[in-house]
Order: structure tokens, then sequence, then C-alpha cells
């Protein structure tokens, strides 16, 4: 992992291994949307771990975690009893769980910026670039969700989703600075491309991939009840939020991730696309980063 006290684009330069890896772990996200066959994602996404293993940021053991990972969707995929399809939700569950909360010591993230301040009234921020994170969606996507494939799937979700979007952007903007979690504060840092690319490709798409895409799918399947999606929403909105206490407790936060992450399940629910419910996590966060205090305002931590 290399250290970085202030964001430098050179780093991208410095550490040419590190910057590869990343670049072939975002080539398998997009082959999903290009030409999702697992003889193109799968060698993509072997040579960002070999990269990443000569880069020093991962050892060869982390491959057992992610090889049974692969293995428990490609088992998904198959007929369960109900007992054993559980047991096999619990165990990616978990899995995916401990990447995502960066518990696995054999991953080593790119540190980018070490205690910087983004807003003058914020804590200080960290960023890293994650490459365990990504592993929790990347075999959703890979192996199980129907994603956008034509023009005809693009027109039958894009109004839907901007306007949902928009509509979400505004709500939780208000309620941001109702709640005084956040101030207005409009910036451009440095490392602005480098978050943009960062939180897409290894945050909102695998957050979604996971939380949506898997969790929220195979509790409604499991409930027999007309009232199974919003259920499944509900108890999915629980585990988003809770997740977020590790990294800010503060109680009006969560209470908003719970409804951000209610309305990226409804608009999931809604379009039956992914992609909805990742272009709306995704633009709020955008918002938030940009036009707002980042992460959150002090007197609120």
């Amino acid at each position: 992992m290399i250290a970085a006290h202030s964001f430098s684009l050179f780093q991208f330069v410095a550490s040419p291994l590190n910057s590869l890896a990343f670049v072939f772990l975002i080539l398998t996200t997009a082959s999903f949307w290009i030409y999702k066959r697992i003889w193109l994602w799968g060698p993509l996404l072997l040579s960002a771990c070999i990269l990443a293993y000569f880069a020093g940021m991962l050892d060869y053991e982390i491959f057992i975690p992610i090889l049974l990972l692969f293995c428990g969707y490609l088992v998904l995929k198959t007929q369960l009893h109900p007992v054993a399809r559980l047991l096999v939700c619990l165990i990616i569950a978990l899995l995916s769980l401990a990447f995502s909360f960066h518990l696995y010591p054999d991953i080593r993230n790119w540190l980018l910026a070490d205690s910087i301040e983004l807003s003058q009234d914020a804590p200080s921020f960290t960023y890293f670039w994650n490459f365990d994170k990504p592993f929790i969606g990347l075999f959703v996507l890979g192996l199980r969700l129907k994603l956008i494939e034509n023009r005809e799937d693009f027109k039958r979700v894009f109004l839907k989703t901007i306007i949902f979007t928009a509509c979400l952007v505004a709500v939780f903007c208000a309620g941001s600075l109702l709640f005084d979690v956040v101030r207005f504060d409009f910036k451009l840092p440095l490392l602005t491309f480098a978050w943009l690319i960062g939180n897409l490709f290894f945050t909102v798409i695998p957050e979604e991939g996971f939380f949506r895409g898997f969790l929220q799918n195979e509790i409604k399947d499991a409930i027999d009840s007309r009232l199974s999606p919003f259920i499944a929403i509900f108890l999915v909105s629980l585990a988003f939020a809770s997740a977020h206490v590790f990294f800010i407790s503060n109680f009006s936060y969560l209470a908003l991730a719970f409804a951000a992450s209610f309305a990226y399940g409804l608009i999931y629910e809604l379009t039956k696309s992914i992609e909805s419910a990742i272009f709306a996590h995704y633009m709020l966060n955008v918002v938030h980063f940009i036009f707002f205090t980042y992460p959150i305002l002090s007197s609120a931590v």
C-alpha cells in the first residue's frame, strides 16, 4: 500500500502496476455491458488480480475466498432445496461482508489521500481505491443479473430513472440540510476525477450489485407474499444503513442512508433494472461530493 498525505495525479504514474490493476478491474466491470461473456470478463479479472499481486496489493491466499464466492454464485444458478439455498446465501453474504469491510488481511487497498480536508467544517478524509470491495458485486453482475443489452431496454427505463433520480436528489439534499448533517459547499478538488471513477466502479456498482441484485432478489423470492418486494427493500435498507454505522454513527445520517437505500431498492423494483439503481445511487453521491459538505459536518459526527 502506497501512502500519500495529499493526493497527486503523479501517483498513477509512479505506481504503474497499481494503476494497471485497477484499469483491468474497471475493464472487467465495463465488459458486463459491452459483451457479457465469462471468457472475456474472467481473464480481465484474473489479469487485474495478477497485476495486484505483483504490485503488492494482494497475496495468493485471497484467491480462496474469491473462488468460494464465485462457486457460491454458480451454485445459486442451479435448483436448490430452500434450506440449501439459504445456507449458500449466508456463505455468500459472509464472504461479501468480509470483502466490504476490508477484513481480509491478504488485500491491501491503495491509499490515495490521507487525512485531507475536502470541506472546512468537515472531519479529515482518507481515501482509498479499494481492490476488495468490487468483489461483492462482480459475480452478481457477471453470472446472475440481466443487464441493459439494447436500445429498447434503455428506452424502457430511461425516463423513469431520470425523473426518479431528480426527485431523489432534490429530496435528499433538502433533508440533509434540514437535519444539519451537511451545508452547501461547492468544490472541485484535485481528488475529484479519481473520486468519480472510484466511487462508480469500486463503491456504487458493487454495492448495488450486492444489496439489490443479490440480497433484495433473494429475500423477495424467499417470501411468499404480495408484500415481499417491500419487505425485501425494508430489510436490505436496514442492512445498508447498519453497514454505514462503522463509518459515520450519526442517527440523522443513518436515517438518510436507510431512506436512500429504500429509494434505490424501490427504483430497482419498479424498473427491474440494476442500472437504474446504480445511476440514482451514483448521482446522489456525486451531488453530495461536489455541492455539499463531504463527508459530513464535524458537528454532526
